[in-house]
């Protein structure tokens, strides 16, 4: 469920413009958050983002 609420956010602006670097980490920053909220982090994000076959969350 994370991994589709996370994904749909940014889907409908990406699909009709390119979006700046700036928004794009703002995005990933607001992901992270939403994930971890202000607590400490347990896994990284790289891990996280990776796809299951290769040991991430595929998030």
């Amino acid at each position: 469920m994370t991994k589709a609420v996370l994904s749909s956010i940014p889907v409908h602006s990406m699909s009709t413009i390119i979006l700046p670097l700036s928004i794009l980490d703002r995005l990933d920053s607001l992901s992270r958050d939403f994930v971890w909220g202000s607590g400490r982090h347990l896994v990284s994000w790289d891990k996280l983002c990776k796809p299951k076959d290769e040991g991430g969350l595929g998030i």
